[in-house]
């Protein structure tokens, strides 16, 4: 049986870096939690471990939907992101969001009429909108179309569907370059979050207050450790993602890991 890659669990790792630091970040600055900003980082922090806890359990061979649970995430994630984004970088983008949420009371600012397709705005819409306020001074035109391909790959696992195309236990190595984009996109939309967050944090409150970091004696809001956990997640994502925990009918668990 083939499981996904349990290195990606280690004792210290990307997901304990997140949830100490979300921790710290409501305790030192317990307004910010009410912040649309915040918000959108903790949807794109959630469906980031909501991923990694599908998969520690996913039995890959018989998954037949290939990770249709990670594709929901990611196309929601990828929206959460250009909000986030626009929230920042773009005059009054709050009415757009506005009006999405309760179109018959609210209006959107004129800013973005050429934006809105026959009356809503649609990821794609918030993706112009990114890119016309900026985006291109944290992605290249190549991590773009990549999440362009992720999230409109997603689109059609939104709604239930028995004719999306169907994977069987051969199909192993098309499972693994699935994931390996999905985990790709997935993470460079965390890292972008996070940092986005903590330039918000410091724009709207003048600085970044320190803490006791989780695996160093940094007394300080340690982003050297936020970006070696990234990196190594990153890193990890380019190994073999599904090693064989049995084999023929072996009862040694993970025998072939290494």
């Amino acid at each position: 049986m083939h499981v996904f890659n349990p290195v990606f669990y280690d004792e210290y790792n990307l997901m304990n870096y997140l949830d100490f630091a979300v921790m710290k970040t409501a305790k030192l600055y317990p307004d910010v939690l009410r912040e649309e900003i915040y918000l959108l980082f903790y949807l794109i922090k959630d469906n980031f471990q909501a991923n990694m806890k599908y998969l520690r359990e996913n039995n890959v061979d018989v998954d037949c939907f290939g990770f249709l649970p990670v594709r929901r995430n990611t196309r929601n994630s990828v929206e959460a992101f250009f909000d986030m984004f626009n929230l920042i970088n773009a005059e009054n983008y709050i009415s757009v969001l506005l009006y999405m949420n309760d179109k018959k009371n609210n209006r959107y600012d004129d800013l973005y009429k050429k934006y809105a397709f026959k009356g809503d705005f649609t990821i794609i819409s918030k993706r112009d909108i990114a890119k016309d306020h900026g985006l291109g001074r944290i992605t290249d035109d190549e991590k773009m179309a990549k999440i362009d391909q992720v999230e409109s790959g997603s689109n059609s696992y939104i709604h239930p569907s028995i004719f999306i195309p169907l994977y069987t236990p051969a199909d192993i190595e098309a499972k693994e370059e699935i994931l390996r984009d999905l985990l790709r996109v997935n993470t460079w939309l965390l890292g972008g979050a996070y940092h986005q967050l903590c330039c918000f944090i410091l724009k709207k409150y003048g600085s970044l207050k320190s803490f006791d970091c989780l695996h160093c004696t940094k007394n300080a809001a340690c982003f050297e450790c936020f970006e070696n956990y990234y990196v190594s997640f990153k890193e990890m994502i380019e190994q073999e993602l599904f090693p064989l925990s049995q084999e023929c009918g072996s009862d040694e668990p993970f025998k072939n890991m290494r």
